[in-house]
């Protein structure tokens, strides 16, 4: 999947992206809530963001002992207009065919944009490149707020698909990986299901056996730099929850929780009937243990996950070829960016289509 180059460029990424200029400049301010642990219920006041048309006001949500207070919301212009996301234009550090644009640049070119309860993130699908040339202009955005323990909850219609494409939606902090990745969204062209991993530095690993979730084991060593930084990964069991079968479906749920003892992720479809009322909707609060097995769970037992995680910023952003999308890509890694080179129709659907992502804390 990944070279060894992965680790080299992503060890710059740590120096040069996140610490960029107009980037993360390490002011961070946790937004740390005063609830206590506890039942809480709360009842939102205003009318759920992602919830159609005419539908009833969500009930009450009871949190049952472990409770989360919404934190951040992002629900169409706020994404643009909150003055909360970066948006990276460095050399990819991951080798890909793209120039990663800023936010002027994007909006000029129509790659970024929002409506009502909308933000679309696009790889240009328009110009033919020169060989040798910039890559494909594409968008990589990341949030000035840095989280520790928290829930998350995105609510995406459309992830990009296309030759070649790697979309993700992570977490991250630098220096890497001394604080840590969590991949919550993350495959390539080709793949079958959604793949969330955990990045970190040496005496991490998770247990083969034992874990209460409905996904299957990959690898066990999260260390990135063994096994060319494949990290230590849990693949949906549903198809459904990566590129085109997603994006038929209408696209679904990803939800995560973050504490000092665990990391789940779960994953919904549009259409499944036992997707949580306080993850289909934003109604104010969360109660994450009443959502089931999660499809990954990261354990602490042989892996201290409050020293290998720091505060990380949520990233999303979709590149081209790279270190493992090209090296997948039928005939190699000189193939793939030639396909991106010569046929910008084919990156038509290289785009995110997100209706929501909420932040909740303690």
């Amino acid at each position: 999947m990944f070279t060894s180059t992965y680790i080299t460029l992503l060890l710059a990424f740590s120096a040069s992206a996140l610490a960029a200029p107009g980037k993360h400049k390490g002011k961070h301010h946790h937004h740390h809530s005063h609830s206590s642990h506890g039942s809480c219920t709360e009842t939102s006041t205003s009318p759920p963001t992602s919830t159609p048309t005419g539908s009833p006001q969500p009930p009450p949500i009871d949190c049952s002992g472990n409770c989360y207070k919404e934190s951040k919301n992002y629900v169409g212009a706020s994404w643009l207009e909150s003055n909360d996301w970066d948006f990276f234009d460095q050399k990819d550090p991951t080798h890909g065919r793209v120039a990663y644009v800023n936010q002027d640049r994007a909006k000029e070119k129509n790659l970024t944009y929002t409506s009502d309860d909308t933000l679309i993130l696009r790889t240009d699908s328009s110009v033919k490149l020169e060989s040798g040339g910039k890559g494909r202009e594409s968008i990589r955005i990341s949030s000035k707020q840095e989280y520790t323990t928290h829930v998350s909850v995105i609510d995406v219609r459309h992830m990009p698909v296309g030759p070649g494409t790697w979309p993700a939606f992570w977490m991250t902090a630098r220096p890497w990986p001394d604080n840590g990745e969590l991949d919550i969204i993350e495959g390539v062209d080709g793949s079958e299901v959604n793949l969330s991993s955990l990045h970190t530095t040496s005496d991490c690993t998770q247990p083969t056996e034992g874990r209460k979730m409905t996904g299957d084991v990959g690898h066990d060593n999260c260390d990135a730099k063994v096994k060319g930084n494949q990290g230590c990964g849990v693949s949906s069991n549903k198809k459904e929850s990566w590129g085109p079968a997603f994006n038929d479906n209408n696209g679904g749920w990803f939800a995560t929780e973050r504490t000092d003892q665990y990391i789940k992720v779960w994953f919904w479809s549009r259409d499944s009937s036992d997707v949580p009322a306080d993850v289909r909707d934003n109604t104010g609060s969360v109660g994450p243990d009443s959502w089931g097995k999660p499809v990954a769970l990261f354990v602490s037992d042989s892996c201290d996950l409050s020293k290998k995680f720091s505060g990380n910023v949520f990233v999303i952003n979709n590149t081209l070829c790279g270190d493992w999308a090209g090296n997948k890509f039928k005939g190699g890694k000189e193939a793939c960016e030639a396909q991106v080179n010569n046929h910008p129709e084919k990156y038509k659907d290289a785009y995110w289509n997100i209706a929501r992502l909420s932040i909740y804390e303690q």
